[in-house]
């Protein structure tokens, strides 16, 4: 894997894994909920760990549905996601082989299973990704990735 395409692995990565869209509409009756995913896996098909706090407050897995939509799973249910990236920069330095990716972005709750059955919400995201890795044949020595996302969500 060339050190181009390891940085497109790992936006495409960073972007499916928590797959958020805008909303403008108002929620009523919400509160704010916090998404931390973290994952050190360059894998396409690698899942995250899911850390959720506010009106779900559960760890699960987020499954990557496609580049712009995502289900994260969780014991009680799952919450359906949609996301649209805004903001993206990327660095690689040869010498050092040391790469970073960034992103933001916004995503909508768009509904979800058992617990969370109508769930809807909507907020911004931030992704950071750093790896360490030279081989143009191989992925990253070294990968590690954060998202976080804050905004409403009512059950």
């Amino acid at each position: 894997m060339n050190i181009r395409r390891s940085i497109a692995v790992i936006g495409a990565v960073a972007v499916g894994m928590l797959g958020l869209a805008a909303s403008s509409a108002a929620d009523t009756g919400s509160r704010n909920e916090h998404f931390v995913a973290l994952q050190t896996s360059t894998a396409q098909n690698a899942t995250s760990t899911l850390i959720a706090t506010g009106p779900v407050h559960a760890r699960g897995t987020d499954v990557q549905i496609s580049n712009t939509k995502d289900k994260f799973v969780f014991p009680k249910g799952t919450l359906n996601i949609l996301h649209k990236a805004g903001h993206s920069k990327n660095a690689f330095d040869k010498v050092t082989c040391y790469g970073t990716f960034t992103e933001t972005g916004t995503y909508k709750v768009t509904g979800g299973t058992g617990a969370y059955k109508g769930a809807h919400g909507h907020g911004s995201y931030t992704v950071k990704a750093s790896f360490v890795g030279c081989s143009q044949t191989s992925p990253p020595d070294v990968f590690m990735l954060e998202i976080n996302a804050f905004g409403p969500l009512a059950l």
